[in-house]
């Protein structure tokens, strides 16, 4: 005779048990626990599909599974489960793998396999190294869809199954799947602008393309292209932003990440901007100078740049250029 195990009743725990086939019932099989308690069939009718039901000694309605099957549905029911076998057996076999699919940057849905032999429900796991695993559901049913969101751009993760009945649970093997690759901002690009204070603060302007779905940006910058980062300014749906703490002769780097929903997307970097100072004309010299490196750079050739000074010092300026031009052989 078939046997069940029915688990996970509350409110009437004595109907917890093992059931027995024990007669026919609505041209189904008829399941008694040793309380009493029944496993029924109802056929369709005008008020509902079919169902399977769980009814105490005393009539009372206590859990149900709509299914028109020839024999009671395994897996979650209102208010219990029902698995294969008598209560107190052996524990379920191993699942299959589920099947894994990244849909998105964020996103990665699951479906759960078959129910192995024995099993009443599938809990299913998530881990990152396939080894520490957290549950993200339980009670699942075959074929059940989950989607996990809120997951990391371009990662992989790893889910697996257990089976689960009244004795127990057994885990299967896993599945691995990937999110797919943020999409790209495109054109980010930073630019240092006028100093804020001359010869002080300089001002850093970082503007790019929207990233589609995206809900804020966070902006970090770095000494070095490896790092480490750190985080300076977050903003909402723009596509903007000014870094004012700057000093003359500084190099710095900036990335940037797009966030959404809780999400955030992977950094993408952008170029090394340096603040080289201001040049100004030395009247004494007639020489171009780097107020942060000294340096000092004949006018020749570079006074059309950078030149802001009184008529003679430019006659002075023009005069040293015309010296310094080769001359024709006897032309003095």
């Amino acid at each position: 005779m078939a046997e069940y195990c029915f688990s996970g009743l509350s409110g009437v725990p004595a109907s917890n048990g093992t059931y027995t086939e024990s007669g026919v019932l609505n041209g189904r099989p008829m399941y008694t626990s040793a309380n009493g308690s029944q496993i029924r069939f109802s056929p369709d009718s005008d008020d509902q599909p079919a169902l399977w039901w769980l009814r105490s000694s005393s009539g009372q309605y206590l859990s149900q599974k709509y299914s028109d099957d020839l024999t009671p549905p395994l897996g979650a029911w209102a208010f219990g489960s029902l698995a294969a076998g008598a209560c107190g057996g052996a524990a379920p076999a191993a699942p299959a793998a589920p099947s894994a699919v990244g849909v998105s940057h964020t996103q990665i849905v699951v479906t759960t396999s078959a129910l192995p032999e024995g099993a009443s429900s599938l809990t299913l796991q998530r881990s990152q190294d396939n080894s520490s695993f957290v549950t993200l559901g339980t009670g699942l049913a075959a074929g059940a869809s989950f989607v996990d969101g809120g997951r990391e751009a371009n990662t992989s993760y790893f889910y697996r199954e257990l089976a689960v009945n009244a004795s127990g649970s057994t885990p299967g093997t896993s599945a691995v799947a990937t999110t797919l690759p943020a999409p790209a901002p495109a054109n980010f690009d930073a630019h240092c602008a006028k100093a804020v204070t001359p010869g002080k603060k300089f001002q850093v302007n970082l503007v790019w393309s929207a990233v589609d779905g995206a809900t804020g940006y966070s902006i970090e910058r770095a000494a070095s292209a490896d790092g480490p980062f750190v985080g300076i300014g977050i903003v909402g749906a723009v596509t903007e932003f000014s870094d004012l703490d700057i000093g003359p002769g500084d190099e710095w780097f900036y990335r940037m990440r797009a966030s959404s929903a809780g999400a955030v997307y992977s950094p993408v970097v952008g170029q090394l901007v340096w603040t080289g100072g201001h040049i100004y004309f030395d009247r004494a010299t007639k020489e171009l100078v780097n107020d942060v490196t000294g340096t000092r750079r004949s006018a020749v050739g570079t006074l059309w740049l950078k030149i802001k000074n009184t008529r003679k010092d430019f006659k002075s300026a023009v005069g040293k250029l015309y010296r310094d031009l080769p001359k024709r052989p006897g032309h003095k």
